[in-house]
């Protein structure tokens, strides 16, 4: 069935399967760097040392002057997980409403995202194993609305499958504009 797609809906699809995964690993890559960060500046809070010869005297005033201003900018990593899951919804709803020129495609997205919702409760079960693990607990806390979406994923993907359907029957019903005189004859 989908070897007949042209290629252009094949990509589409393609995306389709790269944004769910992406999602799912994003916030947990950035959960792990956020933790590394975190981690290395507390370890480098417990150094003490002297620098004879420099206008500092010791290192925690040298890192207060240099590396604490770069791993304070950390919430920063946060936010980008928060605009990065943002930005593949508003791809995934974009691509149902481009799809929406061809038929079957509208037919592709409704079983797409009645598979990926399924396949959504089973990354969602996985994840609230994962986030049994104290340690995995510990280094996701500070994503809440990531842990929001990855606990509540299939209804995440419903609805996100639900508005790039609308958006896509929206456009497969619109109006025709610049076309010739003739298209418009019924």
């Amino acid at each position: 069935m989908l070897e007949e797609l042209s290629p252009r809906n094949r990509s589409a699809i393609s995306f389709l399967v790269v944004a769910i995964f992406a999602i799912f690993l994003s916030g947990i890559f950035l959960g792990i760097v956020y933790f590394g960060v975190s981690t290395f500046q507390t370890s480098l809070e417990g150094v003490t040392c002297e620098l004879p010869g420099t206008t500092y005297g010791d290192c925690q005033t040298w890192f207060g002057d240099t590396i604490y201003k770069l791993l304070n900018l950390k919430p920063i990593i946060i936010v980008f997980s928060y605009l990065f899951i943002f930005s593949l919804v508003i791809g995934l709803v974009l691509m149902g409403y481009k799809n929406g020129e061809n038929p079957v495609m509208i037919g592709v997205i409704f079983i797409l995202t009645s598979m990926f919702t399924y396949f959504g409760i089973e990354i969602s079960n996985v994840y609230r194993g994962m986030l049994t693990n104290e340690y995995f607990y510990s280094i996701m806390t500070p994503f809440t609305i990531y842990n929001k979406i990855m606990l509540n994923f299939p209804w995440f993907i419903a609805f996100v499958g639900l508005a790039s359907l609308v958006l896509s029957i929206v456009n497969y019903q619109r109006a025709r504009v610049n076309t010739s005189a003739s298209d418009l004859d019924y």
